[in-house]
């Protein structure tokens, strides 16, 4: 990809509701040849586009799941992705090539709710599919993929954790999930959805922010269109101690795009994305103690979300 396209690409993952007017300005060009630029993009270099919501912040609990097929029927296996893109409560759909085949990222009320979705996937598909591990998410750290541009900008947004849930308005949660199910749609399109003012719309939406209900708003890649390498690394380090370190080393490595927090056998999960091989756990054990380890590289990304839409 040309120099402006990975601009482009980088300023949607800042921030997705960047205006043609901003990106024709960071790029050098015009609006024309920006907004044509972006079509492109659009359609060959991004898979989608996310709002960022801190789920926890309303109620929900994260879960990771890994996912081993148990067939190699290529109908049977669309069977089961068709199945899971359509289930409400998973957010986060990661194809990989070895280690486990499917990453899921599942957000629902409490741990008994994921239970029950996770039993009812698997009795569906107990000939086809099984379970390779169950970590429940405590805290998740995104960062800025710094690998897509020369300028550096560090920056951690936090979501789960320990926080306090806020109970919404009703216009407040028209305004939430408009923005989740389409991410870059314009104060208009948002007041058309919504049935709300657009005086209000830009309101609530920054009243929104301020709450950190809002954290931002981002795209994930085409990763084999975009020629990024992406992959997923548990690891348990010697030292409990070295998690926050952990952290503070992925803000400040341009290649590490999110750490997180989880309970299990691997205290910590690592995503990593670059367009060349890096030999991450390398560089991880030049300044950590690790001491397990598991690795999976990803090769598609089926489906991102923050938040389950209602029920429709």
């Amino acid at each position: 990809m040309n120099k402006k396209y990975l601009k482009i690409i980088h300023l949607l993952s800042t921030n997705c509701r960047t205006s043609i007017k901003e990106i024709s300005k960071e790029i050098k060009s015009s609006q024309q040849s920006s907004s044509y630029l972006l079509k492109r993009i659009r359609k060959s270099y991004l898979r989608g586009f996310t709002t960022i919501v801190d789920a926890v912040r309303l109620g929900y609990t994260n879960v990771l799941v890994g996912i081993n097929f148990r067939t190699s029927n290529k109908d049977k296996i669309k069977e089961i992705m068709d199945y899971l893109v359509s289930n409400n409560s998973i957010i986060m759909i990661q194809e990989t090539s070895y280690g486990v085949d499917l990453l899921l990222e599942y957000c629902c009320n409490n741990l008994s709710a994921f239970n029950k979705q996770h039993i009812d996937m698997l009795k569906r598909f107990q000939k086809e599919a099984k379970t390779k591990f169950v970590f429940p998410i405590i805290v998740k750290h995104k960062f800025k993929r710094n690998y897509l541009s020369k300028k550096q900008e560090y920056g951690d947004i936090a979501l789960c954790g320990d926080r306090r849930v806020v109970i919404l308005s009703e216009n407040e949660q028209k305004i939430v999930y408009a923005l989740v199910k389409e991410p870059t749609a314009t104060y208009t399109r948002l007041a058309k959805l919504t049935n709300i003012s657009i005086k209000t719309v830009i309101k609530l939406k920054k009243n929104l922010e301020q709450k950190n209900i809002i954290k931002g708003y981002s795209c994930y890649p085409h990763l084999a269109n975009a020629g990024i390498k992406r992959a997923m690394i548990l690891i348990k380090p010697a030292d409990i101690n070295d998690l926050d370190k952990i952290i503070a080393y992925g803000n400040n490595n341009k290649n590490i795009i999110e750490v997180t927090k989880i309970i299990g056998e691997y205290p910590m999960m690592i995503i990593i994305e670059a367009f060349s091989h890096i030999d991450s756990i390398k560089n991880l054990r030049e300044n950590f103690d690790i001491i397990d380890y598991r690795m999976a590289n990803i090769i598609n990304i089926k489906k991102e979300s923050f938040l389950p839409l209602p029920e429709v």
